[in-house]
């Protein structure tokens, strides 16, 4: 499948509208990318059921998190697994647990 196919079916499987799963908002202007939850070198399946969907601003933030704290990189990796797992809509009950974790 195209990476726009993705993105937009990403959109509609989640509910997106208006932030992306780190809770970046998307405006007009945002380039949305496909975040691997699990590295393309551990997991050979390469679609849908492995992205999150990211603002280019976020995917770059989250790579600097896994490079400064591993420990909190891996809880965000296991919600964003936890999420896909469950086909959860990233509503304001999303956020919120998503900020737990970033808080912690």
């Amino acid at each position: 499948m195209s990476k726009k196919m993705d993105i937009k079916n990403l959109k509609i499987m989640h509910h997106i509208t208006d932030r992306d799963f780190l809770g970046y908002k998307i405006t007009k202007r945002s380039v949305l990318t496909r975040h691997h939850i699990i590295k393309k070198v551990h997991y050979e399946i390469d679609d849908i059921t492995n992205y999150a969907l990211l603002t280019t601003e976020a995917h770059v933030e989250l790579h600097r998190i896994e490079s400064t704290n591993q420990t909190l990189y891996n809880r965000i990796t296991d919600f964003f697994l936890e999420t896909k797992r469950d086909c959860r809509v990233l509503d304001d009950s999303y956020y919120s647990d998503l900020e737990k974790i970033l808080r912690r």
